[in-house]
């Protein structure tokens, strides 16, 4: 109740908003998950989903007042990929959040590896990690630093064997 009077006072606070959320989806979706002894299994189920449900709902409002703070859709898609196991909504916004002003590199690289994840988004998947594989080529080769994650390399692997990636055109083993 108190996050939501500071909510309304305060809409731009953006760790008003993580906050909130985070009591919700995480510390009281894991209370009634785990520690409530004083309620019938499904009735913690159901409480434990509500929380979850709610933690979402938080960060969604906080989009609404702050649509420009990469922040909160980072928040949102990683309860998205950690507690609700929806890599395809996680994706969706990590992708908004790559948008937004000031995002960090890696909510674009993250979009890509969770569509991997999402059936029938391989193909687009491919097409956005080899993007930012080939942006990482420029790099190396105009500055000699090398920017790619391993996972990245993992991700465009496991893609080019699901997609039947002809052995000619996919990524080398070693960079020359």
């Amino acid at each position: 109740e108190k996050f939501r009077l500071v909510h309304l006072l305060q809409p731009r606070d953006v760790d008003a908003w993580t906050t909130a959320a985070w009591h919700m989806a995480y510390n009281a979706q894991a209370y009634y998950r785990d520690d409530d002894s004083r309620n019938p299994p499904e009735i913690s189920q159901q409480l434990s989903e509500a929380s979850l449900k709610r933690g979402q709902e938080i960060l969604k409002q906080g989009i609404q007042w702050n649509p420009d703070r990469w922040v909160l859709y980072r928040d949102l898609a990683n309860i998205y990929k950690e507690k609700a196991q929806d890599p395809c909504e996680a994706a969706r916004y990590y992708y908004l959040g790559s948008q937004t002003p000031d995002a960090p590199s890696y909510m674009f690289r993250f979009f890509g590896y969770l569509l991997a994840q999402c059936p029938g988004k391989e193909q687009e998947a491919y097409t956005v990690l080899m993007q930012i594989y080939e942006e990482g080529k420029q790099v190396l080769q105009s500055q000699n630093f090398l920017i790619w994650k391993p996972t990245l390399i993992a991700s465009i692997r496991d893609l080019e064997g699901k997609l039947e990636i002809p052995e000619d055109q996919r990524i080398p083993e070693r960079l020359h």
